[in-house]
């Protein structure tokens, strides 16, 4: 294996885990567990796939692991830490976008589904 994909990996599952108090999750923890760290995987070992290769990615990590909701590709949630649990990266959209006032028509960035994910 490639250790380089193992750090990835336990990069993105410590940046998400150490907000979660595991402590106090009870029997739910196995679960969360599960999905945290399925989603550590797409976002490191999956995050580099160009769009064909990630429909089978998809398709192989909901063999291995079938945590994800079968609405939408695993590429499609987040992981939300309020739930614990995934949700659709869209619904972290503001809806209706309003720019703040006064910024330079240059300056406006409109949040995309693309845009949340790169900042999260």
């Amino acid at each position: 294996g490639d250790p380089c994909t193992v750090q990835g990996v336990c990069r993105v599952f410590d940046a998400i885990s150490g907000k979660l108090d595991f402590e106090s999750m009870g029997e739910k923890m196995g679960e969360v567990l599960d999905k945290l760290v399925s989603f550590s995987c797409v976002w490191s070992i999956g995050a580099g796939l160009v769009e064909s290769s990630r429909i089978t990615f998809d398709q192989c990590l909901r063999e291995c692991e079938p945590c994800y909701p079968p609405q939408a590709s695993v590429y499609d949630y987040a992981f939300a830490l309020d739930k614990m649990d995934f949700a659709l990266w869209e619904e972290r959209l503001p809806n209706p976008f309003k720019p703040p006032e006064g910024t330079p028509f240059h300056r406006i960035l409109v949040p995309t589904v693309d845009t949340i994910r790169c900042n999260f």
